[in-house]
């Protein structure tokens, strides 16, 4: 991505932010900065499922354009590559270090498929992301099951609780869960189980007063099967 913008005469800062994989690339020195945000993130084992190669090159396409009528519109071009959209918040980490200081205003394009969405009237929803880690005792299942304490159960019963919870939320909340890899057998009582929780929402306060229930629930399940919880 860097190497078109290269060409055409942008600087390029390759990393920075305390981000490795970011990118800012700038030309002209304008009284109007104009900031184009580009994503390049993909899904494990998926790819780019979110469009987010079109958001890229769309980025490099609408700067290129830019810069050829930036000395006329008194602009100063800087497209910003902005990682880990899908998880870790890239773009919140980069305004927290700064890199949206100097911009006026910032713009990104995103594809849909099958409609045209009218950016006036579209909201996007806020997203918290957390792990919930139940730790139980191991045992053999077949031997000694009444010796265990099943971390899987907490996490089942979890899952359950959260999609029991979804039936009373108010509309536009949406709330995920996936219970992360172990390396658990059949054969043993399993001590160890994940789950990674989104909740997201349009309103910050609702959003907290969700994940609230949702932690509320976990540690019910955590209850539930004689499991810690943290």
């Amino acid at each position: 991505m860097a190497a078109p913008l290269e060409q055409a005469g942008f600087s390029i800062q390759l990393g920075g932010y305390d981000l490795e994989t970011s990118l800012r690339a700038e030309f002209g020195s304008g009284s109007l900065t104009v900031g184009i945000c580009a994503e390049y993130d993909a899904l494990p084992g998926i790819g780019h499922a979110c469009g987010h190669n079109i958001i890229a090159s769309g980025a490099v396409g609408a700067a290129l354009a830019l810069a050829q009528v930036a000395e006329e519109l008194d602009l100063r071009v800087v497209l910003l590559g902005t990682p880990a959209e899908e998880d870790g918040g890239g773009k919140e980490l980069m305004l927290r270090a700064g890199a949206f200081d100097d911009v006026d205003f910032a713009i990104m394009v995103h594809p849909t498929p099958g409609m045209d969405i009218d950016c006036t009237g579209t909201s996007s929803q806020g997203c918290d992301r957390f792990k919930v880690h139940f730790t139980g005792a191991a045992s053999h299942a077949a031997a000694a099951p009444s010796h265990g304490v099943n971390a899987s159960n907490a996490a089942t019963i979890a899952q359950v609780a959260i999609g029991l919870l979804r039936q009373q939320l108010p509309d536009g909340i949406r709330i995920n869960a996936v219970v992360l890899p172990t390396q658990a057998v059949t054969n043993v009582i399993q001590a160890q189980a994940s789950l990674e929780i989104e909740v997201r929402a349009h309103d910050a306060a609702l959003q907290q007063e969700v994940k609230d229930k949702v932690l509320r629930a976990c540690r019910g399940a955590a209850l539930a099967s004689g499991c810690e919880m943290d």
